[in-house]
């Protein structure tokens, strides 16, 4: 069994109106679910960061309602369709004592996902877009209003694409930066 060379890190959201030991008691929750979902000795990305990283990150998810028909959706639920959506592994707890709500929502991210700045000189770090072109190609970014950056340039966006580790993980560097922690 080879063992990832990527950091990862534990990103959860949790239900805003918990208390904040009760947001961490979710997020374990959920956590634990996870390992018995995804793992079973099979989920190498779960088992370098169970072993090794042990990061947590826990966000803000929200309000919770199952009610998926009805204006008061919850945010939590629409973020865990985001995941199932972009087919990100994700792992959910609901809450006995709370009617069986949905409270927290765990899923894997790694480097290329949160490493977007290098903190030191010789950190490895997987920049945006534009940053890529002006360090990689030397290019100042210039478009005409009616074409993406990605349009005028479509060779090093699919090699950018490749080095963040495809387009799950470029929604994901779109779509974590709204939270905010919990």
């Amino acid at each position: 069994m080879e063992i990832q060379k990527l950091e990862y890190r534990m990103y959860g959201l949790v239900a805003y109106q918990l208390s904040d030991i009760q947001k961490g008691i979710q997020y374990g929750h959920s956590t634990v679910e996870y390992g018995l979902e995804k793992n079973f000795g099979k989920d190498l990305d779960y088992i370098k960061w169970s072993t090794i990283d042990k990061t947590f990150i826990i966000l803000d998810g929200g309000s919770t309602n199952d009610n998926e028909g009805s204006i008061d959706y919850g945010s939590l639920q629409k973020n865990r369709d985001f995941l199932a959506k972009n087919e990100i592994k994700f792992s959910e707890f609901r809450e006995p004592d709370l009617n069986n709500c949905l409270t927290a929502v765990v899923f894997l991210v790694d480097e290329r996902v949160f490493k977007r700045y290098p903190l030191f000189i010789r950190d490895v770090y997987y920049p945006d877009f534009d940053v890529y072109l002006k360090e990689t190609y030397q290019l100042n970014i210039f478009t005409h209003n009616s074409i993406s950056i990605e349009d005028a340039h479509p060779k090093q966006y699919k090699e950018w694409l490749e080095l963040i580790g495809g387009e799950t993980n470029h929604q994901l560097r779109s779509w974590l930066p709204k939270f905010k922690l919990a």
